[in-house]
């Protein structure tokens, strides 16, 4: 039997098989094959419906290259927080997706009327105010869209923006209710605080080992450390291989020379005509007898431009002197006209010439002529080029040597001294890396750094291209499990934190009987920091003012609370509110009406978001 299975694979039919199934690994990638049978990978589900991980991470290279854009060519991009922006980015494409099903649910439509008609005032598809269908096709091209995807996309867009709209610009708010706000925003309020710290009592608290050893105990798991990793790796700059590469002399000078040989001198020129029409109603030699005596007067003495005003038939161009403007070669439909602009001598008034509307007179004012740039001009442009063009090509010949080198290697020695490369350590890594650090918060670096063949079978990773412009390759040096660290590592931390605990529990009684007898020496002997007719905005004392414009307004008797800070407590005593001049309040509303209103507007909608998340079942991939 194995044999007739021998015989049959070596037959044509067999062949034929076995080569499909090649071609179709080769175009389109075992993913696609795997993809076929267990589907596309996802993100997240909202409601049960999937964001896929291709939808994802176009979201992510779209803020990157807003924040590029922002930024501008000077922005590192070893700046950005890449888990922020991940995380930031998987936040919008759900949010969309939640604002997209409530469309669905309200009924919200858009039709294609709408769509043209966006796309035809689309000002990024406009040329010279009008719609251009060129730069539209092209605009789409460096989206990698076609115009189909685009309409749907622009479909949800507006249909977002519908919700979103409609929510916002329903709000309103009546005169009363804006009068009572601004009373409430623009008061004033007089008041006194001094903050109670329990640190500066908790140095003088005694802590003893049972109730170190105590805490440690009934606390132990939050004292855990997660998992570090130490790791030895090599990168790859690109500007680095750019500042080992040299350009020679004689390659420049030929790039000189080819540039020399390729290059068409341009010019421009500032032309004005006289025209006298050929029609039913001036025969060819009348024409040409009349711009003759038009010439002769203008070589007596009369204005050229006096002359276009009155005699010329170019209705378009008489009103400014027969002025054509500034003309390159090709502009004008006519080759008898530009040739003879072209070729006459700057202030030269040319003989008549004939064209397909009679006969002219040119006369050109200036010429203004494109020379080819200077040696150092083009040395210098070709030596950035030729560098960037080698230093690609250097880089991904290292990325490829790189990546063969340490594929199966036992360590980094061997690449290291090869390529010249350095061997570096990084520092003490978790799982949430180093936010904006180019490699160390990069998501493929951290997933590798703590993957099974760099943890636990001591390979070396990937070739990771962090950057367009940087790689780099690792292994394990030091790896420390997850671990809860002995109690004598901990000793001093827990001291420090029973002693503030007790200090903080000590200082209550003290807040509680003061509060509880204001008019004791003790309250008197504090130390007041006082606050006259402060702004609610007010940005001397933040903290205590929030607290401040929190508390009830007095009565009598100052109204007096207690805060509780991370380091104590804090006192604020307010002693008097004072409220606007409500004439005052009225002149201000008319101003401030659309301004609240908006901010109302744009609250409901916030409120909105929030419900349709409360509301719906989001799981995320773990990544």
């Amino acid at each position: 039997m194995l044999q007739n299975i021998r015989d049959n694979a070596q037959g044509t039919i067999a062949k034929i098989i076995v080569g499909l199934i090649i071609l179709t690994f080769a175009v389109f990638g075992t993913d696609a094959i795997i993809q076929s049978f267990y589907g596309e990978p996802e993100a997240a589900e909202v409601n049960g419906e999937p964001i896929t991980q291709v939808e994802y991470e176009r979201l992510v290279e779209r803020r990157q290259r807003q924040l590029f854009n922002q930024m501008g060519p000077e922005f590192d991009p070893a700046t950005i927080d890449q888990n922020a922006l991940r995380r930031a980015a998987l936040d919008e494409a759900i949010q969309r997706r939640l604002l997209l099903q409530a469309a669905e649910r309200l009924g919200v439509t858009i039709s294609d009327a709408q769509i043209d008609a966006f796309i035809l005032q689309w000002p990024a598809a406009q040329q010279d105010g009008e719609f251009d269908p060129e730069r539209f096709r092209g605009l789409l091209a460096s989206l990698g869209m076609t115009p189909n995807a685009f309409r749907a996309e622009l479909r949800q867009e507006l249909a977002v923006a519908q919700i979103q709209s409609g929510i916002s610009q329903s709000a309103f708010l009546t005169e009363a209710e804006l009068l009572e706000l601004l009373k409430l925003e623009r008061q004033t309020r007089s008041f006194r605080f001094v903050r109670l710290s329990a640190e500066e009592r908790a140095e003088t608290v005694e802590v003893t080992e049972e109730e170190i050893r105590q805490r440690y105990e009934d606390k132990l798991e939050t004292y855990r450390v997660p998992d570090r990793v130490v790791l030895r790796y090599i990168e790859i700059q690109k500007d680095q291989l750019a500042a080992d590469l040299e350009i020679p002399e004689e390659e420049l000078e030929a790039g000189y020379q080819s540039e020399l040989a390729a290059f068409e001198s341009s010019e421009q020129r500032s032309a004005s005509h006289i025209l006298v029409e050929i029609d039913e109603d001036m025969a060819e030699e009348q024409a040409l007898t009349r711009i003759r005596a038009l010439r002769e007067e203008i070589l007596g003495g009369r204005d050229f431009a006096e002359v276009a005003e009155a005699e010329s038939d170019d209705l378009g161009t008489r009103i400014d002197g027969g002025q054509l403007g500034v003309l390159t070669p090709g502009v004008l439909d006519d080759v008898a006209l530009e040739k003879a602009i072209f070729e006459a001598e700057e202030g030269e008034l040319s003989e008549p010439v004939k064209s397909a509307y009679g006969y002219h007179l040119v006369k050109v004012s200036s010429i203004q002529k494109t020379e080819p740039p200077s040696r150092e001009e083009i040395y210098e442009r070709l030596r950035g080029e030729m560098l960037a063009s080698r230093a690609e090509t250097a880089f991904v010949d290292a990325s490829t040597r790189l990546a063969d080198m340490t594929y199966s290697a036992e360590d980094l020695t061997e690449a290291s001294e090869e390529m010249s490369l350095t061997i570096q350590t990084s520092p003490e890594l978790t799982r949430e890396g180093i936010a904006g650090h180019e490699i160390w918060s990069h998501p493929k670096v951290l997933e590798q750094a703590f993957g099974i063949d760099v943890i636990e079978e001591d390979h070396n990773s990937e070739v990771i291209e962090v950057s367009r412009d940087r790689l780099v390759v690792f292994r394990k040096d030091i790896f420390k499990p997850t671990e809860i660290p002995p109690l004598e590592e901990l000793t001093s931390q827990i001291r420090a934190a029973v002693a503030l605990e007790k200090a903080k529990a000590g200082l209550v009684e003290e807040v509680d009987s003061l509060l509880a007898d204001p008019a004791s020496e003790a309250w008197s002997a504090l130390e007041w920091t006082s606050v006259i007719d402060g702004a609610r905005s007010a940005q001397t004392h933040p903290l205590a003012t929030g607290y401040a414009f929190s508390m009830p307004a007095p009565g009598e008797e100052p109204t007096r609370q207690s805060f509780e800070l991370a380091e104590g407590y804090m006192l604020v005593e307010v002693t008097a509110v004072t409220l606007p001049e409500t004439e005052t309040l009225q002149q201000m509303m008319g101003t401030l009406m659309p301004v609240i209103g908006s901010r109302i507007g744009s609250l409901e909608y916030e409120l909105f978001l929030g419900e349709l998340q409360n509301q719906a079942e989001i799981l995320r991939s773990p990544r």
